[in-house]
């Protein structure tokens, strides 16, 4: 289901937009189901919510209740997040120094560290 709802969204963002004109008209029936790409994160945050409730719920009467819970989303989370971080400032500093400007973003540095952090996290990943 987590699947579906992804692809529901990488459908609207990425597809549906892109198509104007000419193809936009012949290819419309196609379009179409993409429209409703957003309720795809409506359903990830949804299942997102029961998984996470579920795990909490199966492990209540364990004595490191929280401990184990947050220590497992700690190494889910943080490897990918400093990938993600490593990948990004890579870019922004090849944009930079080569000066490639369709890689170059004016916030890019004016972003602190954090704030991807706390938006990974709290996505439900």
């Amino acid at each position: 289901m987590r699947g579906i709802a992804i692809g529901l969204v990488l459908y609207f963002h990425c597809f549906s937009p892109v198509l104007k004109g000419p193809l936009y008209t012949l290819l419309y029936p196609m379009i179409l189901p993409g429209r409703s790409g957003w309720t795809g994160v409506d359903l990830f945050f949804v299942l997102s919510g029961f998984l996470i409730g579920g795990i909490l719920l199966d492990a209540r009467e364990a004595t490191n209740y929280f401990r184990v819970f947050y220590v497992r989303r700690f190494f889910r989370i943080v490897p990918a997040y400093m990938v993600l971080l490593i990948v990004y400032y890579t870019i922004c500093t090849v944009a930079a120094v080569a000066d490639i400007r369709q890689l170059q973003w004016d916030e890019a540095w004016a972003v602190p560290w954090y704030v991807p952090l706390f938006l990974f996290i709290t996505s439900g990943l």
